[in-house]
């Protein structure tokens, strides 16, 4: 198997034409979805397995066609992604295959995605409340009944490290579920945490406080945390 690395490096080029094949068929517009560089996402997770060294369980909540899903799974993680998207979802799996078979997943590392939400059903009275108290589109944060965690072999309280691109506006939201959920000794890969806490949370209406409290572990553009002791 090649180096860790490399074996990076190989993934970033397998996502790297699945964006550019998303943008071409325009499925931004068709299903919200934003590619993230996966190069710094690389330099993330080399930074991650010198902080927690798998092996582990990694969960990519809104994994999208499989950035951090995939790349965790070449470092080594037992990765889990959910994705509201079914069309992404099959993306993440012909990423998946690929990587597989180009022999980038070492032996034994188990990776699942599933479609669905990652919001468990005692969340939703409060999404609902969150999303109409800001105005948002429901598209934009749709509840859909079917959770993803009840078609996975693991549970929030297994994971180790919880990956998760939050959009404007819903970040609070997204993590306070964390912060109660979330176990306590997670490492937590966000790239949207410092723009929130910087300044988005200034211009709420939404007056919960931020609950999730981190502590910056790296200093690559996606933000490595763990709570605040």
């Amino acid at each position: 198997m090649l180096p860790l690395h490399e074996r990076l490096q190989r993934v970033v080029e397998i996502l790297k034409i699945s964006n550019k094949q998303l943008d071409e068929f325009r499925a931004a517009e068709d299903t919200g979805f934003v590619s993230f560089w996966p190069e710094k996402t690389l330099l993330a997770v080399e930074e991650l397995v010198k902080i927690r060294p798998p092996p582990g369980i990694s969960v990519d909540l809104g994994c999208g066609n499989g950035v951090w899903l995939l790349l965790a799974a070449a470092a080594g993680y037992d990765s889990y992604g959910i994705e509201i998207h079914p069309g992404l979802v099959e993306c993440a799996q012909e990423n998946l295959e690929r990587a597989r078979f180009e022999g980038l997943i070492p032996d034994g590392v188990k990776v699942e995605v599933a479609v669905g939400n990652f919001y468990p059903p005692k969340e939703k009275a409060a999404m609902i409340a969150y999303r109409d108290e800001r105005n948002e589109n429901p598209s934009s944060m749709p509840w859909e009944e079917d959770i993803a965690w009840d078609h996975m072999p693991i549970a929030m309280q297994d994971v180790d490290i919880v990956y998760c691109w939050a959009w404007p506006g819903q970040s609070r939201f997204l993590y306070n579920w964390l912060e109660r959920d979330a176990p306590k000794d997670a490492i937590f890969a966000l790239p949207a945490y410092l723009r929130y806490t910087q300044g988005e949370h200034m211009n709420a209406s939404f007056h919960e406080p931020n609950k999730l409290v981190l502590t910056k572990l790296n200093e690559s553009d996606v933000f490595l945390g763990k709570r605040a002791e």
